[in-house]
């Protein structure tokens, strides 16, 4: 009871943040971006490293753990509402939630507090959240966390031989323009390969770029000795 744990945010595509791309690193709480899904990294009690572990949704085994999905088209008045309520047949798994628990929107990737679950008229009235942190009552964002890699070609290095990539990472801005952070932290994975197909991941770390600004990451110095290497980055 005493563990605490420190999770760390990872957003990306399915495809982006798949365990064979990025490995496991204990304590990530990934954001599909396509899907909508949250998946977390951790490891058992046993000592077992579980990876890409869904979070939340009944129809995944995992039970009640306070975290549900929907998949609801908002209507263009309903856009402009804080209360949205949810058909029952429009939750995955159709089990009733409880107050205070998350609803995830698929359809638009937003976040619902539960206020009241219904079952008398199979319905789930929740209030949108603003995860953003970057203000008051019901703002929300602009513009979404961008990350601009300047082209680099492919290219044979020396071992040890220093090669820069350079990127922008912009934070996310909220409905005034405002950015909601002075920074972006930035993972980046390294994997190699050995038939020019299939790559193992040998080493993954975050580190904190200014927001707006352009920044040189040295690929080379962690690039694979005899090898082919890839790099990928990710912004949150």
């Amino acid at each position: 009871m005493g563990d605490k744990r420190r999770f760390v945010p990872v957003r990306g595509t399915e495809a982006k943040i798949a365990a064979s791309v990025m490995g496991f690193n204990d304590g990530y709480l990934y954001f599909a971006t396509d899907s909508g899904r949250i998946y977390l990294d951790y490891t058992d009690e046993t000592g077992n490293q579980i990876a890409r572990a869904m979070v939340g949704g009944a129809s995944n085994g995992a039970g009640n753990s306070g975290i549900y999905y929907a998949n609801k088209t908002l209507t263009a008045d309903e856009k402009l509402e804080s209360s949205i309520i949810f058909p029952i047949d429009l939750i995955e798994g159709m089990d009733y939630p409880q107050r205070d628990d998350l609803i995830i929107n698929i359809s638009e990737g937003s976040f619902y507090r539960v206020t009241e679950a219904s079952p008398l008229t199979s319905s789930v009235t929740a209030t949108r959240l603003t995860i953003s942190g970057g203000g008051g009552g019901g703002s929300t964002l602009a513009e979404d966390i961008n990350l601009k890699i300047e082209s680099y070609d492919t290219a044979n290095l020396i071992n040890g031989q220093s090669a820069n990539v350079y990127f922008t990472a912009t934070s996310a801005k909220n409905a005034k323009g405002e950015s909601i952070d002075p920074d972006v932290t930035i993972t980046y994975v390294l994997a190699y390969t050995e038939d020019g197909t299939n790559y193992t991941t040998y080493k993954t770390d975050r580190f904190k770029a200014n927001s707006g600004e352009l920044t040189a990451f040295n690929f080379g110095q962690y690039a694979r000795l005899s090898s082919m290497s890839k790099l990928t980055l990710i912004a949150t």
